[in-house]
């Protein structure tokens, strides 16, 4: 590995630590613009970056759906407390509910909801002298904040790759390369790909109603 190889290698820590300041000093004094500039272009997936924005949207699109069809489900099933059928009641909301959700792109929350229905059953069970319809109700609630607390932790995971890829293109968008040059000139494609993931990200970021969140000026790529 030779010296300047060596020190384009330090750089990518330093970005990653949030120094870019002292980062850009470091690689202008010695002079190692067009190589952290081939570094960053090859070590930087445009691809995984659009997928992780994608995934982003697709988690909590499926979470907010899965809410609306357990929503539409229990408003069908209406007052249960003095039905004799609530079981089998129960039982096929839980099924018109899971056949749905097999549609949506996340399938993590699906064991959540059937566990939660079938919960709703046994606790009726065990106290037939409490309401039929709260108690399914509070399962069905503790369900829904399951749900989204297990697709958040993925979110957050997922995030965490972007804010690399935000510090990291952010840095290459201020390096100073040589006019004309060939590394100039990919430098230009690799900014245009970032700015239109920028476009992307702004474009799917939403709110979503069954979930009461969203992530229109998130931490994600802004």
């Amino acid at each position: 590995m030779d010296s300047e190889e060596a020190k384009n290698k330090l750089i990518m820590p330093l970005i990653l630590g949030k120094v870019a300041d002292t980062t850009m000093m470091f690689v202008e004094e010695l002079g190692l613009q067009e190589g952290a500039a081939k570094m960053i272009m090859k070590a930087v997936n445009i691809d995984n970056a659009r997928k992780a924005i994608i995934r982003i949207d697709n988690i909590y699109t499926a979470i907010s759906d899965q809410n609306k069809y357990i929503q539409e489900e229990l408003e069908k099933l209406g007052d249960i407390d003095d039905d004799p059928a609530y079981a089998r009641k129960i039982e096929k909301a839980k099924s018109n509910i899971l056949k749905k959700c097999k549609n949506t792109d996340y399938k993590k929350s699906l064991v959540i909801i059937d566990k939660a229905f079938s919960q709703a059953i046994k606790d009726i069970e065990e106290d037939p002298k409490h309401s039929k319809t709260a108690l399914l109700h509070l399962c069905v609630a503790k369900a829904k904040e399951c749900s989204l607390s297990v697709g958040t932790e993925e979110v957050e995971k997922i995030n965490k790759q972007l804010l690399n890829f935000q510090l990291i293109s952010g840095f290459a968008k201020q390096i100073k390369l040589p006019k004309g040059s060939e590394v100039e000139k990919q430098m230009q494609e690799f900014i245009q790909k970032v700015d239109d993931l920028e476009a992307l990200a702004a474009q799917r970021a939403k709110a979503y109603p069954y979930l009461g969140i969203t992530t229109v000026n998130s931490d994600t790529i802004e």
